[in-house]
């Protein structure tokens, strides 16, 4: 068999780099791809998120609209009875009026509760559909990542493992954050169960209020993090983006 010139086995040295410089740029043009897709899911996601904490402040506000008005019932029927005496007529049907919101728990306003409550139901849904998508892009992030890993490398690979983990930590912090709105969610529900059996209105109304705004601040603390997420993502594209124009013929 005859040796090969050393030309020859430089020329293909050379052939095989440039072959390998190839396969590398390919595959890091799909982890930027990847990012990219990585980074639209989470927008996805915010906006989901966003469309479920407007149904949370609907709610509150319809549960609110019954908590005002039953003060405004009493405020008015106080204002019927005469500070000395009084026809009896008015002042018995002022204390049935008393009676009824005050003590027997009904709703002022029926509809608002129920109308209340079916956006409740709803935004359960819609929570756990945002987080659904949110653990399944995560899982994205994350093989890309370890694709990345096992083929790929950047010149700039200390910013790249700091905006992963900036990334990471966001990830945990949405998605804490999603679980205790959820469970926020079910408390009311749970609730709203118990004064279907014993008519409590008022102590409802008060105590879902109370619940519903906890379950915003942990939506407003999930949507912070999703963004920083992106905002983490975003830049790892960047990076590899960047060492693809650097590294490209």
């Amino acid at each position: 068999m005859a040796v090969p010139f050393m030309g020859e086995e430089e020329a293909a040295a050379a052939a095989a780099e440039a072959a390998e410089m190839v396969a590398w740029l390919e595959m890091m043009r799909t982890v930027a791809k990847d990012l990219a897709g990585v980074g639209d899911q989470l927008a996805m996601v915010h906006f989901s998120t966003q469309e479920a904490r407007a149904t949370l402040t609907e709610a509150t506000g319809l549960l609110d609209e019954d908590i005002d008005a039953a003060e405004i019932v009493f405020a008015h029927a106080l204002s019927v009875v005469p500070a000395r005496g009084g026809d009896p007529g008015t002042l018995t049907a002022v204390g049935r009026l008393v009676h009824t919101i005050f003590f027997l728990e009904k709703p002022v306003l029926r509809g608002a509760i129920s109308a209340a409550m079916d956006l409740v139901a709803r935004v359960h849904g819609e929570l756990d559909n945002a987080r659904d998508l949110f653990n399944t892009v995560g899982e994205d992030l994350v093989n890309t990542v370890h694709r990345f890993d096992l083929h790929g490398g950047v010149e700039d690979d200390e910013t790249w493992s700091e905006r992963y983990e900036k990334a990471s930590s966001q990830e945990t912090e949405a998605d804490m954050r999603l679980g205790i709105a959820i469970s926020q969610v079910e408390h009311a529900r749970g609730v709203y169960g118990d004064y279907l059996a014993q008519s409590r209105r008022r102590e409802f109304a008060c105590d879902a209020v109370e619940i519903l705004r906890g379950a915003i601040e942990d939506v407003d603390e999930a949507l912070k993090a999703i963004d920083q997420m992106r905002d983490a993502v975003i830049a790892m594209e960047q990076i590899v983006r960047n060492s693809i124009g650097a590294a490209a013929p």
